[in-house]
């Protein structure tokens, strides 16, 4: 399978591959039981209201004894599928926006979904491409992911986002340097779990791939990059500029480094 290539604005070129239709319905189908879960747990607290419950269905008994259960299917129908989508809505939303285009499905997965670009899934996006799955849920609808040569769904088409795998390291003397920052060596710079959080599987690619690639660079080259992504990542998660001058290549190593601990992918 082709990979997906792009290069960053500080010149590192990053690939990932993009998930197939396989693992993107495993995802979904365990998605689709947590929601499922919840709109049952809500269906039940709005049962639960007596106001609100009695407006939504209070004399449903007595129009089922009239012989009007055919008007109540339809009207518990239509209830039922307008919950569902809002909570769709907010579900899908929720975690690609505030969870790194993650949802719990495509995080046992190992999968995200980011813009085309390779950058983090823009609110506006993720607010499309999850409107879009009414019309992607129908299955004349899914011609388009199997033909797609990056397995995009409609609505991933229109708001320029792609599924992709989550990329596995497979240099085992960069990671062994990465242990010894982070184990052997005493750390020079603490994260707390907030500033963690604001960073994104992209951003582990984009240290993966810096620090890859960074040999066969330039000297003057080498360093220009280094400089960028350590600015980039240092104002993202609000380390003062002077702790880290002169010493990037350790910041950039146990910031790496906790990434992976905390990604899972930390295999030695």
């Amino acid at each position: 399978m082709e990979k997906i290539r792009f290069q960053t604005p500080e010149d590192v070129e990053v690939a990932y591959r993009p998930a197939g239709p396989g693992t993107r319905f495993v995802a979904v189908c365990i998605d689709q039981a947590l929601i499922l879960l919840g709109v049952l747990i809500l269906g039940i607290g709005l049962l639960m209201l007596g106001a609100l419950g009695e407006k939504l269905f209070g004399n449903l008994a007595e129009r089922v004894a009239a012989g009007e259960s055919e008007s109540i299917l339809y009207y518990v129908a239509a209830v039922v599928f307008l919950l569902k989508f809002l909570v769709d809505m907010f579900y899908y939303t929720f975690f690609e926006i505030f969870k790194g285009g993650q949802t719990p499905g495509k995080k046992i997965m190992r999968i995200q979904v980011m813009q085309d670009g390779g950058f983090p899934l823009q609110p506006a996006a993720s607010l499309v491409r999850n409107t879009l799955r009414i019309i992607d849920n129908f299955p004349p609808c899914w011609v388009v992911l199997f033909f797609s040569p990056q397995y995009k769904r409609i609505g991933d088409y229109v708001a320029g986002s792609v599924v992709v795998s989550k990329a596995q390291t497979s240099d085992l003397g960069e990671r062994t340097k990465f242990r010894y920052y982070s184990e052997l060596a005493s750390p020079q710079f603490s994260f707390t779990a907030e500033q963690v959080n604001r960073l994104s599987d992209a951003d582990l690619e984009l240290l993966e791939s810096y620090f890859e690639r960074r040999k066969g660079l330039e000297k003057a080259v080498a360093l220009r990059v280094r400089h960028h992504v350590s600015e980039s990542l240092r104002k993202r998660i609000s380390i003062p500029a002077f702790r880290v001058v002169g010493q990037e290549d350790r910041f950039l190593y146990e910031l790496r480094a906790l990434l992976l601990e905390q990604s899972g992918k930390r295999q030695i």
